[in-house]
C-alpha cells in the first residue's frame, strides 16, 4: 500500500497493452484490439501569446540559476520516497557526477517562472537533444520536487538535457492557475530558453508531460510548437468529463480557486472554455507524433481520456502510438522503468539516431 503522502493511490503493477498507429501504416488494427481488450475488462478565451521560435535577437538563458541542494541519501527518505523509487535507482542519480542539476529563473512575456535544468556536468563539444518537461498539479500542489528531479534525471541519463517549467503560478499566484492561460505561455517559452543554450542541438526538441501537464503538451502541439515528438503520461485530453466527475476542479480545493473563479465568464462560457482546452475535440490539429501511455486503473484520470482521443487520432490519420497498462496507477509510478524505456525509444526514433535493442517486457 502507499504510504501517507498526498499522492495518487496506486494499485498493484501490471503489463502494458499495446495499440499504435503510424501514418500510412495498418498498425491501426493494434489499437481496435487494445480498446476491444479493455472494454471486455472490467469572460474570453485566456490569451496565447507566447513564442515557439526565439524573439528577434535572442533571449538570454535564465534570469537566474543556482546549483540544486545535494540529494538525501535514500536511507533518510521518508516513506513515500523509498515507495517510489528502488534504491539502485534513486542512489544512481544520486550519486551521478557525470549529471549537472540547476534551480533556474527565466522570463515568459515578464514573468520570472521558475524551473529545473538537467545538463551533463562537461558537455563537451558536441550538442543534447532536449526534453521540455510540462508537469502535473495545480498552483503548488505537483510542484516540481525532489523527487521530480529524480525522475527526470534517469531521462537525462539516457542522453538528455531536460528542462522543466513550474508555471507562473506558485507561491502567492497558486491560487489562480489558469491552467493552460499564461501557464501555456511558460511552457512555450522554454523553446527560446532551450535554444539559447550552447550545448542544445536546437533541432532536436521533445516534449513530455504527466496528467495536467499532458493537457498542456496537447495545447502546445495544437499551437505549434517546434518539437520533433511528444510523449504524454495519464493526460488529461477531456475536460468536459473532468468538470463534472471532478467537481473540485470546477469549485476549487485548498490550493486552487477553481475554474468558475479563474475563467473569465466561466458561467456563460463553461463549454466553450472546457472544450479549448480538451484535446478530444480538436485531433486534426495534433500533426506531431505522440506517444501517449496511461493506466487502465488510473483512478484520477480515467483511460477512457487517453482511449477517446487515441480513436479520433487514428480517425484522422495522426501519427501515434497507444500503451495502456493493465494495472497500475496515476502516472505509471509501479512501471517507471517500462515507461521511461518507451518514452526514450519514442524520441530516438524520432530523432535520426540509432535506437537501442527493446527491453523484455517487465
Amino acid at each position: 500500500m502507499e504510504p501517507s503522502r498526498r499522492r495518487s493511490r496506486l494499485p498493484s503493477s501490471g503489463s502494458p497493452v499495446l495499440g499504435r498507429r503510424r501514418a500510412g501504416g495498418a498498425r491501426g488494427l493494434a489499437l481496435v484490439a487494445a480498446l476491444w481488450l479493455l472494454s471486455s475488462c472490467g469572460g474570453r478565451a485566456l490569451p496565447a501569446t507566447g513564442h515557439a521560435e526565439p524573439p528577434p535577437g535572442g533571449v538570454a538563458a535564465f534570469l537566474s540559476e543556482e546549483a540544486c541542494p545535494e540529494l538525501a541519501p535514500y536511507q533518510a527518505l521518508d516513506a513515500f520516497g523509498k515507495w517510489t523509487f528502488p534504491e539502485q535507482t534513486y542512489e544512481a542519480v544520486r550519486t551521478n557526477s557525470a549529471l549537472e542539476c540547476r534551480r533556474i529563473e527565466y522570463a515568459s512575456d515578464g514573468a520570472r517562472v521558475s524551473g529545473l535544468l538537467l545538463r551533463p556536468r562537461h558537455p563537451g563539444t558536441r550538442t543534447w537533444p532536449v526534453i521540455l518537461y510540462a508537469r502535473g498539479g495545480s498552483g503548488d500542489f505537483g510542484a516540481i520536487d525532489a523527487l521530480t528531479r529524480v525522475d527526470l534525471s534517469v531521462l537525462a541519463q539516457a542522453g538528455y538535457v531536460v528542462l522543466a517549467t513550474n508555471y507562473r503560478f506558485t507561491g502567492a499566484l497558486a491560487r489562480q492557475d489558469e491552467w493552460g492561460g499564461k501557464d501555456l505561455d511558460d511552457l512555450m517559452n522554454l523553446v527560446p530558453v532551450a535554444r539559447s543554450l550552447p550545448y542544445v542541438d536546437a533541432a532536436q526538441l521533445f516534449l513530455l508531460g504527466q496528467s495536467r501537464g499532458g493537457m498542456m503538451v496537447y495545447l502546445a502541439l495544437k499551437r505549434g510548437i517546434a518539437v520533433k515528438a511528444a510523449a504524454v503520461v495519464a493526460g488529461v485530453a477531456d475536460l468536459m468529463s473532468m468538470a463534472s466527475e471532478r467537481p473540485e476542479f470546477v469549485t476549487g480545493t485548498e490550493d486552487f480557486d477553481g475554474w468558475a473563479k479563474v475563467w473569465p465568464d466561466f458561467a456563460q462560457r463553461k463549454d466553450e472554455l472546457l472544450r479549448e482546452r480538451s484535446a478530444i475535440f480538436w485531433p486534426e490539429q495534433l500533426s506531431t507524433p505522440l506517444l501517449i501511455l496511461h493506466s487502465r486503473d488510473d483512478s484520477r484520470v480515467p483511460v477512457r481520456q487517453s482511449l477517446l482521443l487515441a480513436e479520433r487520432l487514428l480517425l484522422n490519420g495522426k501519427e501515434f502510438e497507444l500503451v495502456i497498462y493493465g494495472h497500475d496507477g496515476h502516472s505509471l509510478p509501479l512501471s517507471r522503468a517500462s515507461r521511461n524505456d518507451h518514452i526514450v525509444r519514442w524520441f530516438r526514433a524520432h530523432d535520426g539516431r540509432p535506437q537501442p535493442p527493446a527491453s523484455p517486457p517487465r
